[in-house]
C-alpha cells in the first residue's frame, strides 16, 4: 500500500464576486432555472399551495432557470488559480412563481453591486465618452418657441412654468410632468419641433415621457418607471414595454432642504458661461476623457447612516432615500449603494434585460441634483451629482443635446439591429415590425466574411434576453432571411426559421461557434448520421470591445483580463423547446437521441458539452419523424490529453501533463463512454496509455495562450454532485454529463405538465447556493424514502419511467452507488486530514469502481436503445 503525507486541500475562497445571469428563452438553447427556495420564502409565495416538502415538485410554473456563476475574484497579471463561488446568479436568487420580487431585487442590488460600480465620473466627460458630444455641438442660437416675441434675443431658457412647478412642489408624482417638459423644451430649443421650419433632423426623435404605470406583463419584473426617453407612446389602454425604452429616468423628492428663492432660479442664458457661449470652450482631449476615477471599493465609515431602507418589506420607491442628503463632492464611501442608487440599478437591470442592447442609459434625479448612469455587461458607471436646475444647468442642456442627437445605437441598442426610418432617416422604436438584423459574418469553415440581412420574425415570438445587466446577457431573436436579398436566395437560409443568438461571453473562453464547427466537422467525417442531432450553425461573428466601440473604453475603463468580454452573434437553425414535446413517447425519442449524439460527439471530437439541461435539449420534426437536438455549446471544452479541465487554465494543463490528476481515456474507455477520474494531488504518477491529440486538438492548447478564469460549468439542478461540493471542483468527466442527463430525466418526470406544456418547480434543486443543491441531491440519492415524494406530482403518462422497472429507478441505483463510493473516498481524505496517512491505492480503487459503475453502454442498456444509430435510421 502506497502512503503519502496528507495534503491540505485548498480552502474554499470566501467572498468571491457573483455573476449575473439571466432569463431562459423559448428559442435560446440555454439552461436556467427558477429559484423557489427556503421555507421562509415559500411561505411568502402565493404560488405554493399547502405544506411544502423539499423533495416534492411544486405546482407547474414558468419555465425560467438560471446558469451557474461565471467566475471567481478579479485579478490581473499572472492570474492565480481560482474557483467559482457557490452562489447561483441573479435570476436564481430573485425569481419566483409570481416573477421577480421588487423587494428581493432591491435587497440583492444593495448587497451585490458595491464593487460593480465606478463612481463619480465627471458628467461632461461621461457625455463625451458615450455620445461624442460637447458644448461645441449645441447650436449657438436656439430655435424660438411658439409665441416668443421676435424682439427678445434668442437664448436657451428653462421653461418657466415647469421650473416653478418642479421646484416648489416637493411631491414626487406631480413633479414628473414638469420635469419631462423641462427636458422636452430644451430638446425643442436645440433641434426644433416637428413643425419648426429648418429644424434639425434627429436620427432617433425620442421625447421624455411620463410613465408611472404598469409595464407589459411579459416583463421580467413588475417595475414602473417614472419617466423614460422613448418614441413609443402607448395609448388605448396599452402598456409600455421595456423593449422600446431608450433610457430610464428615476425621480426622488425630499424636503430635507428648503426650496430656493426665485432669484436663485437663473435661466441658462443668464449664467456667466451659458450654453450660448459654449463655443468658446476647449474640447476635452483624449487624455482628459480617459482620466476617470477607478472603481472605489472601500467600505463606508461606520457612522454612515444605513437605517433608511425598505419599509414593510418594500423599498422606499416613492419616498426620499438616504442618499438625498449626500454631498455633491465625490466620496469613497459612496461604494455603499444607497436606496436611491439601488433603485436606479434595478432599472438598469430591467432595461438591459429587454430588446438587444450593448449598453443602457439612465438618469437618477434627486430634487435639484442629477446623476447619469451607464451600464454594460461588465459593470455600471455613475457620474457625480450636478445641480441641473441651478449652477449646472449647462450640463443639463449638454445631456439633453447629446441624447437628442443620438441614434438608437447611440442609446445602446445592438448596432446590427435596425428599426424602420422615415425619409429624414429618423427611426422610431415602438415595434419589432420591420426591424432588421444586418451583419457581416462568416460561414463555418469559410475564411471570407459576407453580408447577411434578416427580418425579425414577429410571428415567431418575442425577442428574449436574460435578466440582469452583468454577465453574458444572451439575447435570442427569431429571424428569417429578408425577402429579395442575396441572403433569401441562398439555400442555407431560404424559407428557414432561424434565430440570432447574441451574447457577451468572456474573451478568454473558447468560442462557441468554433466548438460547434469542430463538432460538426468531426461528425461529418466519422459519424454523419449524428449531424441532425447537433445544432446547425449558419454563420457567426465575434467582435472585441474595441470593434463594437463600447463607450466604457472611451471612459478609460477597460476591464482586466479575466473581466473582458466579447460580443458574439450566432445565426442558428430554429428548434422547439423541450417543454413543447407534449407526450412521453416523443420525449423518450428525443432523450435517447441527445444522449447518443452527446456520446458520439465526445468520441469523434473529444469535445464534452458540460451543460446538459432541459433548455439545451430541443427537437424538430421532419414530416412525422421527430429528432432530438443538443444545443448551446458555449460551455463545452475539448479534451487536453484526454482531460476536460473544467476549472483549470490551458497553461496549468500543460504543467499538469506529468501529474496524476487524470490519465487520458484509452480507446476502449472512449467507446463505452468512460473517462478516468481525477486523482488526488498527492497520488503517484499517471497511468500510461494517453492518447495523442489529433489535428483538431492543436487549437486546444498553447504555451503562450493567456490563462482563463475558472468555472463550475453547468446548470445547478442538473450538475453532477462532484461539481456541487464546496471544495475546488474536479476535472469535468464524461460521467458527470451522464449524471446530468439522469437529473434531466428526474426533473422532467417530477415537474413536467404535458397538458400545459411547461415545467414546474423542483424546490430542493432550486436553492440559493450550489452547495445546498448538492446537499439535497446527495440526500435524494442516499435515502430511498425520498424517492416517491420526489415524484408526488408526476404526470400519470410519465409514471412508467419512475416505476420499479423504469429508466429513473435503474439509473437512480447506479448513480446512488457512484455517490456511495465517493463518500468512501471523502472519508479516507478526512482521516488523512485528521492525521492518518493518505491511502492513495484505496482512493484509486474506489475511483475505478465509480468509473465502472455507470458507462455509456450501461446507460443505453437501461434506456433499451442501441449504442449507435441503426443502419436503417442512419440512411
Amino acid at each position: 500500500m502506497r502512503k503519502v503525507q496528507p495534503s491540505i486541500p485548498d480552502p474554499w475562497l470566501p467572498g468571491l464576486s457573483q455573476c449575473f445571469i439571466d432569463r431562459s428563452t423559448p428559442q435560446c438553447p440555454r439552461a436556467f432555472f427558477a429559484l423557489y427556495f427556503s421555507s421562509a420564502m415559500q411561505e411568502q409565495d402565493s404560488g405554493v399551495k399547502g405544506p411544502v416538502n423539499a423533495f416534492t415538485s411544486a405546482p407547474a410554473g414558468p419555465n425560467a432557470r438560471a446558469r451557474t456563476p461565471n467566475r471567481g475574484a478579479r485579478s490581473t497579471g499572472n492570474l492565480p488559480v481560482k474557483i467559482t463561488p457557490t452562489h447561483p446568479s441573479t435570476h436564481d436568487t430573485l425569481y419566483r412563481s409570481d416573477g421577480i420580487s421588487r423587494n428581493r431585487h432591491h435587497t440583492w442590488v444593495l448587497k451585490h453591486f458595491r464593487d460593480k460600480i465606478v463612481w463619480n465620473v465627471d458628467p461632461e466627460k461621461f457625455v463625451k465618452a458615450v455620445w461624442d458630444f460637447t458644448f461645441d455641438d449645441i447650436p449657438r442660437v436656439p430655435f424660438p418657441g411658439p409665441g416668443r416675441p421676435s424682439r427678445v434675443p434668442p437664448s436657451y431658457k428653462l421653461q418657466a412654468t415647469s421650473l416653478q412647478q418642479y421646484v416648489f412642489d416637493s411631491r414626487e408624482r406631480p413633479s414628473y410632468g414638469p420635469l419631462s417638459e423641462l427636458a422636452n423644451s430644451l430638446l425643442r430649443q436645440i433641434y426644433g419641433s416637428k413643425s419648426t421650419t429648418g429644424r434639425i433632423p434627429r436620427k432617433f426623435p425620442a421625447q421624455y415621457m411620463v410613465r408611472d404605470r404598469n409595464y407589459d406583463d411579459d416583463s421580467h419584473t413588475k417595475e414602473m418607471l417614472d419617466l423614460s426617453f422613448s418614441t413609443a407612446n402607448p395609448d388605448g389602454g396599452q402598456r409600455p414595454r421595456w423593449d422600446f425604452e431608450a433610457a430610464f429616468v428615476e425621480v426622488k423628492r425630499t424636503r430635507l432642504a428648503p426650496p430656493p428663492i426665485p432669484s436663485q432660479l437663473a435661466t441658462i442664458s443668464e449664467q456667466d458661461e451659458g450654453v450660448a457661449q459654449a463655443g468658446k470652450r476647449k474640447r476635452p482631449s483624449a487624455e482628459e476623457v480617459g482620466d476617470l476615477p477607478k472603481a472605489k471599493r472601500s467600505h463606508p465609515p461606520a457612522a454612515q447612516d444605513q437605517s433608511a431602507g425598505p419599509q414593510d418589506g418594500r423599498p422606499n420607491d416613492k419616498e426620499g432615500g438616504s442618499d438625498a442628503a449626500e454631498e455633491v463632492a465625490a466620496q469613497p464611501e459612496e461604494a455603499e449603494v444607497s436606496n436611491n442608487v439601488g433603485q436606479a440599478v434595478r432599472y438598469m437591470n430591467d432595461i438591459m434585460s429587454a430588446n438587444v442592447r450593448s449598453f443602457g442609459i439612465g438618469w437618477l434625479v434627486e430634487d435639484e441634483h442629477m446623476r447619469l448612469l451607464y451600464g454594460d455587461r461588465m459593470g455600471v458607471v455613475i457620474t457625480k451629482k450636478f445641480r441641473f436646475l441651478h449652477e449646472d444647468q449647462r450640463l443639463f442642456a449638454l445631456c439633453i443635446g447629446a441624447m437628442g442627437r443620438a441614434s438608437v445605437h447611440g442609446m445602446g441598442i445592438f448596432p446590427d439591429l435596425h428599426f424602420p426610418a422615415n425619409e429624414q432617416e429618423e427611426a422610431s422604436m415602438n415595434t419589432y415590425e420591420g426591424a432588421q438584423l444586418r451583419m457581416t459574418a462568416r460561414r463555418p469553415d469559410v475564411p471570407n466574411s459576407e453580408e447577411f440581412q434578416f427580418d425579425v420574425d414577429v410571428e415567431a415570438g418575442r425577442i428574449y434576453t436574460e435578466f440582469g445587466v452583468l454577465g453574458r446577457g444572451t439575447s435570442v431573436i427569431p429571424i428569417r432571411a429578408t425577402p429579395d436579398t442575396d441572403t433569401s436566395k441562398d439555400p442555407a437560409f431560404k424559407d428557414m426559421g432561424l434565430v440570432a443568438k447574441i451574447s457577451w461571453p468572456h474573451a478568454l473562453r473558447r468560442a462557441e461557434d468554433s466548438l460547434i464547427t469542430a463538432v460538426r466537422r468531426e461528425l461529418r467525417a466519422k459519424k454523419p448520421a449524428y449531424l441532425r442531432h447537433v445544432v446547425e450553425l449558419k454563420c457567426s461573428v465575434t467582435r472585441t470591445l474595441d470593434e463594437i466601440n463600447l463607450p466604457r473604453l472611451a471612459m478609460g475603463l477597460r476591464p482586466d483580463e479575466t473581466d473582458e468580454r466579447v460580443c458574439r452573434t450566432l445565426i442558428l437553425a430554429r428548434y422547439q423547446r423541450l417543454e413543447e414535446i407534449g407526450s412521453v413517447e416523443r420525449f423518450k425519442i428525443v432523450y435517447i437521441d441527445v444522449v447518443r449524439a452527446h456520446h458520439w460527439v465526445w468520441t469523434t471530437s473529444g469535445i464534452l458539452h458540460r451543460d446538459i439541461s432541459t433548455n439545451n435539449i430541443m427537437w424538430y420534426l421532419v414530416g412525422d419523424t421527430i429528432y432530438g437536438v443538443l444545443c448551446d455549446w458555449d460551455l463545452a471544452e475539448k479534451n487536453v490529453h484526454g482531460r476536460i479541465p473544467s476549472n483549470r487554465t490551458h497553461a496549468e494543463d500543460e504543467g499538469d501533463s506529468k501529474s496524476s490528476r487524470s490519465p487520458s481515456p484509452t480507446a476502449s474507455q472512449e467507446t463505452d463512454g468512460t473517462a478516468a477520474s481525477p486523482k488526488s494531488d498527492t497520488a503517484a504518477s499517471s497511468k500510461s496509455g494517453a492518447a495523442a491529440p489529433s489535428e483538431s486538438d492543436k487549437d486546444a492548447k498553447s504555451q503562450d495562450s493567456p490563462k482563463r478564469p475558472r468555472y463550475r460549468t453547468g446548470t445547478g439542478p442538473f450538475m453532477a454532485l462532484d461539481l456541487l461540493r464546496p471544495q475546488a471542483p474536479p476535472f469535468h468527466l464524461y460521467r458527470h454529463d451522464l449524471e446530468s442527463f439522469f437529473y434531466v430525466l428526474v426533473y422532467v418526470c417530477a415537474v413536467y405538465d404535458w397538458m400545459q406544456k411547461k415545467f414546474g418547480h423542483l424546490i430542493a434543486w432550486e436553492c440559493e447556493t450550489l452547495v445546498e443543491i448538492g446537499n439535497n441531491k446527495r440526500l435524494f440519492l442516499d435515502d430511498f424514502s425520498l424517492y416517491n415524494p420526489m415524484f408526488a406530482n408526476c404526470d400519470p403518462a410519465f409514471m412508467p419511467l419512475v416505476a420499479q422497472n423504469g429508466w429513473v429507478r435503474a439509473l437512480y441505483k447506479h448513480f446512488g452507488t457512484v455517490e456511495y463510493h465517493g463518500a468512501s473516498i471523502r472519508r479516507i481524505q478526512m482521516n488523512a486530514e485528521l492525521g492518518d496517512e493518505l491511502d492513495v491505492d484505496e482512493i484509486e480503487r474506489y475511483e475505478g469502481l465509480r468509473d465502472s459503475e455507470i458507462t455509456y453502454a450501461k446507460f443505453m442498456q437501461i434506456l433499451g436503445a442501441p449504442e449507435d444509430i441503426p443502419i436503417d435510421d442512419a440512411l
